[in-house]
């Protein structure tokens, strides 16, 4: 195919643009090479390089130590409400638990005739004393002294036992024994029928208590004649007690 002089020319320009920028191209790429070798040599000399050492972490470790507080404590008694009633300390009788007994008896073995002491009436007390222990082991001792000697218009003893009430922490049960007997040779009344009355001294000196044996329902004694009375009864505390007794008798004239 056949060109155009006009053709031929436009190649022939553009053959030649393009040569020059080959060229160019080339070039730049052989000596941009070496100038940017030189560009990074110099600035590798001129650049200072620091190295920062990293410090190794230190770690704080706090020990917290459990401290456990207690409270004072207050424990509060609330005062009781019931009333408390102690043990008494002295002794005191309860009515008897048996009813007082009453025998007569009559003796001839000897002759009545001891002389009377006087005329009329007036107090007797017992010959003797009875004396009983009721201790904190409950348990129960009882003894009894003896009469004075020689001839007596009215023999009048006691003395005491343990009762069928039995013993309890705080009370015992005792039985008193009194024997009177009229040795004279009158027949002695007593006045609104035989009363007995027994005195109790408590442990310490307490202080003394009392109660009767009524046997009202002997009025008298012929000579020679005795009667014994018996009566049980409830006496609180612990310790050692002492009785003694005592009678209105009447002699007469």
């Amino acid at each position: 195919m056949r060109m155009s002089p006009v053709t031929k020319n436009i190649l022939v320009v553009l053959v030649a643009v393009l040569g020059f920028a080959a060229f160019v191209v080339l070039a730049e790429g052989v000596g941009g090479d070496s100038d940017a070798q030189d560009r990074l040599d110099a600035l590798q000399a001129n650049t200072t390089t620091t190295f920062f050492e990293e410090e190794p972490e230190t770690t704080t470790t706090t020990f917290f130590v459990a401290t456990t507080t207690t409270a004072p404590v207050t424990v509060t008694t609330a005062a009781s409400t019931t009333a408390t009633t102690k043990k008494p300390t002295t002794a005191t009788t309860k009515k008897p638990t048996t009813a007082t007994t009453v025998r007569r008896t009559t003796t001839t073995a000897a002759p009545a005739g001891v002389p009377v002491p006087h005329n009329g009436p007036g107090s007797e007390a017992s010959d003797n004393k009875t004396v009983f222990v009721h201790n904190s082991n409950n348990t129960f001792d009882s003894s009894s002294t003896t009469p004075p000697a020689g001839p007596d218009p009215f023999t009048f003893t006691i003395k005491s036992e343990q009762g069928s009430g039995g013993i309890t922490n705080d009370a015992a049960s005792v039985k008193f024994i009194v024997t009177i007997k009229n040795h004279t040779a009158r027949t002695v009344t007593f006045p609104g029928g035989l009363k007995i009355i027994v005195t109790v001294q408590k442990p310490n000196n307490g202080g003394p208590l009392t109660f009767t044996m009524d046997a009202s329902s002997v009025a008298n004694l012929a000579p020679n004649e005795g009667v014994t009375v018996s009566s049980t009864t409830g006496i609180s505390g612990m310790g050692q007690f002492e009785a003694t007794a005592t009678c209105d008798v009447d002699y007469g004239s």
